[in-house]
């Protein structure tokens, strides 16, 4: 079987759950079709893979690591550049790639949420100080709070309006 295409899909995070690793379980699709179940009790031990196929389980994960290796620079790079991995660890990485997007997911969204309560700004004190600060949207409307800030320069000097970046622009100053 020639590989072409592999995703994860049915992702179900389990952080209540998660001590030393990450509580998981997903589906790995390969050229479209869902060839393995992985999931992670989330108490330390390595990922549990169980092959859909009826095929040798040791084969088909081994030939699936070689795709990743081969197909994904920055995975190639990261077992290149650890002694102590291994291509073996390929398919471990993307599931770990695709719990981190997961999380990233989930945090853009909760700030989102966030920027849609509070009216927030960043601005420099001085040369080496910058400084947040916050206002509730429940308490003033936003071209009050804005108009507030831009009279008040010296308070408030050379002002940047988070709410008015993109999402992930706005995410990364504050984070």
């Amino acid at each position: 079987m020639t590989i072409k295409k592999i995703e994860v899909k049915s992702l179900k995070v389990y952080e209540s759950m998660s001590e030393e690793t990450n509580c998981f379980n997903c589906d790995i699709y390969i050229n479209g079709k869902k060839t393995i179940y992985v999931k992670n009790q989330g108490q330390g031990g390595d990922n549990d893979y169980c092959v859909l196929l009826d095929i040798n389980m040791h084969d088909y994960l081994s030939q699936v690591n070689k795709f990743i290796y081969s197909s994904f620079s920055e995975i190639k790079k990261e077992i290149d550049n650890e002694d102590y991995l291994e291509e073996d660890f390929c398919l471990d990485l993307f599931i770990d790639k695709a719990i981190n997007e997961y999380f990233v997911k989930k945090d853009l969204k909760s700030f989102e949420r966030k920027l849609k309560r509070e009216f927030i700004i960043k601005h420099d004190l001085n040369e080496c100080d910058e400084s947040y600060t916050y206002w509730s949207l429940k308490k003033a409307p936003y071209n009050r709070i804005k108009d507030y800030v831009l009279k008040n320069n010296e308070k408030y000097p050379n002002p940047i309006f988070i709410n008015e970046l993109p999402l992930e622009q706005a995410f990364k100053k504050l984070h």
